[in-house]
């Protein structure tokens, strides 16, 4: 009987989740990674026609920032593919916005996210602050698309859709989705016991994120944290420096894997690996469905 994958959180914030999973092998992690990346579907502008444009960029750089433009994506899963639906009611694969802007002042201004106007307010751009003219209050600036001089006029009808990174990447719902196998550290004491104080400390200094400590009681060398090394050696090559032998010894556990994944403001990043394991499940009981069909057929 074969291992059952575990998953501890170690870390959660709006921003990102770090998490570890254990008792696996490389090609789960690859496959959770790649799934997080490509298949998480999320709301992203597809379809972009310009009214009106006298501004300095062309109307295909204008509808390629707004694409781009990320889109809270938490009611996603109302929507229907575009390849999925065979019906006619476009309420169920398009979320409608749409942007009319023009400067009247000799001042530049700045055509933001802000100044979308979205017709489902569940898709509403990331971090979005409508703008009030007959407010003296400072908004939060949004996501620059254009700026416009005197005279210059911006209006742009929008279509967002559901899709998934495989078909473009401003679908994909993350920034950054890295793993690496866990590091187990070990200290030769004998060894680390002849090390005078001073390269005690050159060795714990000589890691750009601190895994090892010197007690100032004991004045002994110990672990701080084994999953801080970021497998650049430094410490290896400083103890070498030292010629008593292999102080340190670092092996990667090839059945255990620390993620991190960094959203991109549409999804939260606890939604995002909740997702991805819903997803992987899926495609694995659809790999055992087909493979019982096989064995019925045969």
């Amino acid at each position: 009987m074969g291992n059952t994958p575990k998953i501890i959180i170690r870390d959660a914030t709006s921003d990102f989740v770090k998490f570890t999973l254990s008792n696996t092998c490389l090609s789960v992690a690859n496959a959770v990674r790649r799934v997080a990346i490509a298949e998480v579907p999320t709301v992203a502008i597809d379809l972009v026609e310009i009214v009106e444009n006298s501004s300095v960029l062309c109307d295909e750089f204008i509808a390629h920032r707004l694409g781009l433009v990320p889109l809270v994506s938490d009611s996603a899963s109302d929507y229907m593919l575009p390849s999925e639906y065979v019906g006619e009611d476009e309420a169920k694969i398009n979320v409608h916005l749409n942007l009319a802007v023009k400067c009247s002042s000799d001042h530049t201004l700045d055509v933001t996210t802000n100044h979308l106007i979205c017709a489902d307010a569940k898709f509403l751009p990331v971090n979005f602050h409508p703008i009030d003219s007959d407010s003296n209050k400072q908004e939060p600036p949004g996501v620059l698309i254009v700026k416009l001089r005197k005279n210059q006029e911006l209006v742009v009808k929008c279509i967002a859709r559901k899709g998934i990174g495989k078909d473009h990447a401003k679908w994909s719902p993350v920034a950054t989705a890295v793993y690496k196998c866990e590091p187990e550290l070990y200290l030769n004491e004998e060894l680390t016991n002849k090390l005078t104080d001073r390269e005690k400390l050159e060795l714990v200094n000589s890691c750009p994120i601190p895994i090892l400590r010197l007690n100032q009681h004991t004045k002994s060398l110990e672990i701080e944290r084994n999953d801080s090394y970021a497998y650049d050696d430094e410490c290896i090559k400083k103890a070498e420096e030292f010629g008593k032998g292999k102080i340190v010894e670092i092996k990667a556990k090839e059945d255990t894997f620390n993620f991190f994944l960094e959203g991109t403001g549409v999804l939260r990043p606890g939604r995002i690996v909740l997702h991805t394991f819903k997803i992987l499940l899926s495609k694995l009981d659809s790999i055992k469905v087909g493979l019982e069909l096989i064995e019925r057929e045969s």
